[in-house]
């Protein structure tokens, strides 16, 4: 019994400032008997490490659960990625006893009936053939900035995505005043700023980049700073309070000479 083979050119990667991992890989069996097919054990060599769909290291899944190849990106050398894995599928079946009971006589003969009993115990048998995959990526360096138009100087609180070829959001980050550098498998993608910094809006929303493996990429995403706009109604309320405040006490003062001068 075989477990099917798993086609790397439909795998994607997802990207963080400390490693490199595929999508999801769930094995499956489409062959005879792919019935017994239960679980699976996956082994992999040092750098690589197997991790469950939540990012938890792990070896051991069930049929139909899927499993990731996290490289962390320390370990890159000469701008590539090479990684391979082994995975096992295992059957279990349960046991059954076969039992004959004392025969009976009938007009044919001696009966003897037979039985066969579910023992209620399950046997795992590694009965699959291993299956190997392995791939070899190479990569590329991207350097993002997100800066103020004007002054060109770096700024922080900024949101910001990269999204690949085909449409999946693969890095997620949110800036500081250093510029981002971001280690990416050789291809097409788009950087996109999806939330501004603080009092500015966006001069430049996205840009398209080629990764390559022998060059770094330059980003650079603007930002135009925010005028403050004073609040010309509360101002005008406040120049007329202060007037009509002047004005009453210019007629008290008045009022106040003029008594002190009758008497």
């Amino acid at each position: 019994m075989v477990l099917d083979n798993i086609n790397m050119d439909n795998i994607t990667y997802h990207v963080t400032n400390d490693y490199i991992e595929t999508s999801l890989i769930t094995p499956e069996s489409t062959n005879n008997y792919s019935f017994f097919f239960t679980d699976y054990i996956v082994e992999t060599t040092s750098p690589v490490i197997v991790v469950d769909e939540n990012g938890n290291e792990q070896t051991n899944f069930l049929r139909g659960e899927g499993f990731k190849l996290r490289i962390p990106i320390s370990e890159i050398n000469n701008n590539q990625i090479n990684f391979s894995a082994t995975v096992t599928g295992k059957a279990t079946f349960n046991s059954w006893g076969m039992y004959e009971f004392d025969g009976t006589t009938t007009t044919y003969g001696v009966v003897y009936p037979t039985y066969i009993i579910n023992c209620g115990q399950e046997e795992t048998l590694i009965t699959f053939e291993p299956l190997k995959i392995s791939n070899s990526v190479e990569v590329g360096t991207v350097n993002i900035k997100v800066v103020d138009a004007e002054t060109k100087e770096d700024l922080s609180d900024a949101e910001v995505v990269i999204i690949d070829s085909k449409g999946n959001e693969i890095y997620r980050y949110r800036t500081t005043s250093d510029t981002l550098t971001v280690t990416l498998p050789i291809g097409d993608y788009t950087i996109r700023q999806t939330v501004t910094p603080p009092n500015y809006e966006a001069k430049t929303i996205e840009q398209r980049v080629s990764v390559t493996a022998n060059a770094t990429n330059e980003v650079v995403l603007e930002n135009i700073q925010l005028v403050t706009v004073p609040d010309t109604l509360k101002t005008a309320t406040t120049i007329t309070i202060i007037g009509t405040i002047i004005i009453l006490l210019g007629t008290a003062i008045i009022l106040y000479t003029k008594r002190s001068k009758t008497k």
